[in-house]
């Protein structure tokens, strides 16, 4: 139908992985010819588009119209909204699994509504979703979808070329660079146990920066829940640093994170910190053999923006009930 409009719901003001990956979904649908718009909320509030997503994204702002033959495509954080919506075609993304079940207060709220009333002001119970459509960033998120008789399609995401860097002749010092929002708690033991090994916070940092960070460092390490497929440990690879993470989440899987089995450790184990020492070690003093363990990772990464393209017309340019 060429006069359905496509509004992809994102929260204002927001420069996190996961707005991102909402302006990626309205860049590609533009770029394929489709009608399709960001609506940032709440809807009151007149947004702009955040400078690191209007400098490299086709992006035109528009709040929803409600119709039959439109659609709004509602991240799993902002669930509340599809039924207000009605009788729009209604997809909701499914980018972290974590953030369903524990969402803050969102902007334009009073600062007293307390976390729990937010998440349930912010979502709707799960067994009301049924009915909609659903997309899902990960494996994780599908298995768990699936595991509470909902059927989700894949739609993934992409690092942009600014990701893409020259890694040769350069200088890594034996470091381990991490995210504190990532798994501090058990990153806060291995610093507390390893004195001897340098690490690295990446915190509050441009993207230039961040590059530059995992550029000096041999080691990345995410401790943290995964709940989706991560940038991060994306963004270490393509920049030629080794991959090290947990077993939770998107972490648990070969398809979310597909690293050898060797650079996932168990955290819960009783020799996590001496395996963890043993790993960096060897990591450290053979590093380049070990950054080719991690060779078909960057292939894969590095194919995802022409898989998201894909994606986007399988499922967008097809009638939105065949999804």
């Amino acid at each position: 139908m060429m006069n359905r409009k496509i509004f992809v719901v994102c929260p204002g003001g927001v420069v996190t992985g996961g707005p991102e990956l909402l302006h990626q979904l309205v860049h590609e649908l533009r770029e394929i010819g489709l009608n399709a718009f960001i609506s940032y909320y709440p809807f009151e509030i007149e947004f702009k588009t955040p400078e690191p997503y209007s400098s490299i994204y086709n992006i035109t702002i528009a709040k929803p119209e409600k119709s039959e033959h439109n659609i709004m495509v509602i991240p799993e954080s902002a669930t509340r909204l599809a039924k207000k919506y009605d009788p729009m075609q209604i997809i909701i993304w499914w980018q972290s699994v974590d953030n369903y079940y524990r969402i803050p207060p969102q902007k334009g709220w009073r600062s007293w509504v307390p976390i729990t009333l937010a998440s349930r002001l912010a979502r709707a119970p799960l067994n009301s979703l049924r009915r909609y459509t659903h997309l899902a960033q990960s494996e994780y998120a599908k298995a768990h979808l699936r595991a509470n008789n909902i059927s989700a399609r894949m739609l993934g995401d992409y690092l942009t070329k600014a990701h893409e860097l020259d890694t040769s002749e350069i200088f890594r010092s034996n470091s381990v660079a991490f995210n504190p929002r990532k798994g501090m708690k058990i990153t806060s033991k291995l610093i507390n146990a390893l004195p001897h090994v340098k690490f690295q916070a990446i915190e509050n940092m441009t993207t230039e920066q961040v590059n530059n960070i995992l550029r000096s460092v041999k080691i990345y390490i995410d401790f943290g829940e995964h709940p989706g497929k991560d940038r991060l440990p994306r963004e270490a690879a393509l920049a030629g640093a080794c991959i090290i993470t947990g077993m939770a989440g998107a972490a648990a899987n070969a398809l979310d994170i597909p690293i050898p089995q060797s650079y996932k450790l168990n955290s819960s184990s009783e020799n996590f910190i001496a395996d963890f020492e043993l790993l960096t070690s060897k990591i450290f003093n053979n590093f380049e053999q070990s950054t080719i363990d991690f060779e078909q990772y960057r292939k894969k990464i590095l194919q995802e923006k022409e898989e998201f393209s894909i994606q986007c017309k399988n499922l967008f340019q097809m009638n939105i009930s065949d999804i």
